[in-house]
């Protein structure tokens, strides 16, 4: 728990503070001299020289750490940025994979879930409304479109959208795999088309699906590889397998990856 930031501190609450039951002497508590970390709430501790009580003001023993948050259940919700922040925050967003194609034999995969990407500051103690895309569903002709997964809202620096991946199609004159969603980095792979393996996403995106019995695509960074032998795609935004007679399996929903030091 950090120290007050204004009014009477003693040396006993800042050895209580900093774990120094204690202390002999004043220079125990200079920043970066082992017990005072240096972090963001210390900035005013010196690390050598004059030092007084009031340098403390505010000041706290948490250590920021390399963290991250990851958000796959569909539907909307809010994440709150933590107040203990430090520097940047890295977000990455993909969109949900399209679902395979059930029809004809051979049938095509669904396309991989695009990618977006946000590196850069926001506000401390904001709350971020998001949007997790689903899976687009695994039917006969054609597989379902995977949803949209999105951060932040319409006029915010740190705004994004990734689109999800079209379904396999199949019909007597056209059988094709779905293609992959876009986004601001990234691109979902195309899914396979009749009798073909899935193909890859490029730099951030879920991985196409395979036709029939054929092997899905490599997601790309953190996005899912796509569906293999008649299998769903994996999380986040992989394309879902094609299947014969009715059985082209769904695509996996999108997802939300935060980085940062908090």
């Amino acid at each position: 728990m950090a120290l007050q930031s204004s009014g009477q501190i003693n040396i006993s609450q800042i050895a209580s503070e900093f774990s120094d039951s204690y202390p002999s002497s004043f220079s125990e508590f200079y920043r970066n001299g082992g017990r005072v970390p240096d972090n963001t709430f210390n900035g005013n501790v010196p690390t050598s020289g004059v030092m007084s009580i009031s340098n403390f003001y505010g000041s706290s023993s948490y250590q920021p750490l390399s963290r991250s948050v990851v958000i796959t259940t569909v539907g909307s919700g809010t994440w709150t940025v933590p107040t203990t922040l430090m520097g940047n925050l890295t977000v990455k967003i993909i969109g949900g994979g399209g679902g395979g194609n059930g029809w004809p034999s051979g049938a095509p995969g669904g396309g991989g879930g695009g990618g977006s990407r946000y590196i850069g500051a926001i506000t401390k103690g904001a709350t971020i409304s998001y949007y997790v895309g689903a899976g687009g569903g695994g039917f006969s002709q054609p597989g379902g479109t995977g949803g949209t997964t999105s951060f932040g809202t319409s006029g915010q620096t740190w705004y994004m959208t990734a689109t999800g991946g079209q379904g396999g199609y199949g019909d007597n004159n056209v059988i094709s795999g779905g293609a992959g969603g876009t986004g601001n980095y990234g691109t979902g792979g195309h899914g396979g088309n009749r009798y073909g393996n899935g193909y890859a996403a490029s730099l951030l995106g879920g991985g196409g699906g395979g036709a029939e019995d054929r092997t899905g695509g490599a997601g790309a960074d953190v996005g899912g590889a796509g569906g293999s032998g008649r299998s769903y795609g994996n999380v986040p935004g992989g394309g879902g397998n094609g299947g014969d007679y009715n059985t082209g399996k769904p695509g996996a929903s999108g997802g939300i990856y935060i980085t940062g030091i908090w």
